[in-house]
């Protein structure tokens, strides 16, 4: 309907600054809010090349954490594996937490056989039935092609094609429902039904208070700090670099001559003198020139308040985030481990779980749309063990009289049968040899 068309389109033009800011700062290309016309012209490319970007850090810090483990079953993964859901994992979640949003929609490839194809925050409209907010009731594909404006528009039943009737301007596309027109090719008529049964495009987004709400990306709260700490680090370089270059000036200098014109022409002349005279480019000196005042040098600013200030707003971005400091600087001191790691990253653990309780459904319902009925994702633990922990706990388990095969089960080690067959053989071989010793009258040293 032409009415969806419209709405879609508004939401998308409405949305798509955002989302592009979002990806612009995870990309390292910040905006300098603080900066004047002037700093660009002096400083902006020194910058570009200097800046701390600790959006990355933010976002792969809940994505290494969120991990789909298997799918319920040997079958149902190898299914996934050859459904290409696997394939989708990395990109949704990214995107999902990078922008808030992402989407996967499914159609039948040139086999016939349903494909689920991955879409970046901005390029799909989602629309929640009114009636039924777990489901929508339609969701859009905006795009541009050779000036051209496109909507297609999934339904439950059909998808809906639409393009504009003029040329599109400054990558724009128009609002007005009469800028559009049905949209038939080579590809298909206007209108093409489908038997999914529901509409095709699953939206996996992070937060949201309400059903029709979009999600929240991790970056809208670590921004600003982004930008003081850009500010910071900018003040830094300014200062550094200018202070690179020697500074000279005039304490008390008098010119001599009465006429204001002569005074300032005697005043440049002194100034040239100095420099001529008295610079020493070298040694970096600022110095006056010969008169009443006395020399005088420029020293360089303290720093270190300024980098106190960057590992102070390190420290904020972490606060606010709900990250572990180290993330953001793991330069700086040892990588916490065991228990003190478990307390610090508390509110990072709860965030991924509940995170991957919501996607968690909106998968299952991917999986459906491929024909996977049994396939449901079973999350890797997001606070697991080091290789230390689990084997101090398992000598602690055989402290405690479990067996040796709820030890092995315990570790989740590869090729459990083998392992239990080898500890069992060279149990039986230091049985035989303590026989073979005892009989040869010796008596082994067991301490």
């Amino acid at each position: 309907m032409i009415e969806d068309v419209a709405a879609a389109v508004t939401d998308h033009n409405n949305r798509a600054k955002t989302y592009r800011v979002y990806r612009d700062y995870y990309a390292g290309r910040h905006e300098l809010q603080f900066a004047s016309t002037n700093f660009r012209e002096q400083h902006g490319r020194l910058f570009d090349s200097l800046r701390k970007n600790l959006c990355p850090a933010a976002v792969t810090a809940v994505t290494d954490r969120l991990t789909i483990d298997t799918w319920g079953s040997d079958e149902a993964d190898q299914a996934a594996e050859q459904a290409g859901i696997t394939r989708l994992v990395a990109s949704i979640h990214t995107e999902t937490v990078r922008c808030g949003d992402a989407y996967a929609l499914t159609w039948p490839g040139r086999d016939g056989t349903p494909k689920a194809r991955y879409h970046a925050a901005g390029e799909i409209v989602p629309h929640v039935d009114p009636y039924d907010p777990d489901r929508l009731d339609w969701a859009a594909k905006p795009w541009i092609v050779d000036s051209t404006g496109r909507v297609n528009v999934y339904y439950a039943d059909r998808v809906e094609r639409w393009r504009t009737v003029n040329p599109v301007v400054d990558d724009t596309l128009p609002t007005d429902p009469g800028s559009w027109t049905p949209h038939a090719d080579d590809d298909g008529p206007d209108t093409i039904r489908h038997d999914f049964g529901a509409v095709p495009v699953c939206w996996f987004k992070r937060g949201g208070e309400k059903p029709e709400d979009h999600g929240t990306s991790i970056l809208a709260d670590l921004i600003p700090l982004q930008d003081a700490l850009n500010k910071g680090l900018a003040d830094i370089l300014v200062l550094s670099e200018t202070y690179a270059r020697p500074f000279w000036y005039l304490l008390n200098y008098q010119p001599a001559a009465a006429n204001p014109l002569d005074r300032i022409a005697q005043y440049g002349q002194a100034v040239e003198q100095m420099m001529q005279r008295r610079f020493d480019p070298d040694r970096q000196r600022i110095v006056t020139h010969d008169g009443p005042g006395p020399f005088g040098q420029l020293n360089p600013p303290d720093l270190s308040r300024l980098l106190e200030q960057q590992q102070t707003l390190k420290e904020d971005i972490a606060a606010v985030v709900g990250i572990p400091a180290y993330y953001f600087s793991q330069s700086s001191g040892q990588v916490p481990s065991g228990e003190s790691l478990r307390v610090l990253s508390s509110r990072l653990v709860s965030h991924v779980s509940a995170l991957a309780d919501s996607l968690t459904p909106v998968w299952r319902g991917q999986a459906q749309l491929l024909g996977l009925t049994d396939a449901s994702p079973r999350w890797a633990d997001p606070m697991g063990m080091d290789d230390t922990e689990r084997f101090d706990n398992a000598l602690k388990l055989k402290s405690l009289g479990l067996s040796l095969e709820d030890i092995v089960g315990y570790l989740d080690l590869p090729n459990p049968d083998e392992v239990l067959q080898r500890a069992r053989d060279a149990e039986t071989e230091s049985v035989e040899a303590l026989g073979r010793s005892l009989a040869a009258g010796r008596i082994p040293n067991t301490y």
